[in-house]
């Protein structure tokens, strides 16, 4: 009886996170390109500096007729993202990774970045 209980919260707890919505919403107020970061001022949340490494996922959104694979260098100042990713539990020290891979402790670790090219502003 409890492993099914535990097989059915496993389940859920599953399929829940497949199904959720973007992790955070909002505009880029500063691009780190040395550590590979940015700052996105969150709708709910206020400023969240969130990593960004090599096999992140950035699709660019609205930028032409196919939503296309984009890059690092397409992340710029002022555009609206929207970000899937978790927070790192534990530290990632350089030593075991590269400078750019190196990630603090409850730091927000990105994997995929959505980017809108052309967001509709109300002003």
């Amino acid at each position: 009886m409890k492993r099914k209980v535990v097989v059915a919260l496993s389940a859920v707890l599953v399929s829940s996170s497949l199904y959720a919505d973007s992790w955070l919403k909002g505009s880029v107020i500063e691009v780190k390109d040395g550590q590979k970061t940015i700052v996105v001022d969150t709708i709910y949340s206020g400023p969240v500096e969130v990593k960004i490494l090599p096999d992140t996922r950035i699709k660019l959104d609205d930028c032409g007729w196919f939503k296309e694979r984009g890059k690092f260098v397409d992340i710029k100042v002022g555009t609206f993202v929207k970000v899937d990713g978790n927070y790192a539990s534990y530290a990632i020290p350089a030593a075991q990774a590269s400078s750019q891979s190196a990630v603090p402790q409850n730091m927000a670790i990105a994997t995929k970045v959505k980017v809108k090219c052309n967001p509709t502003k109300a002003y």
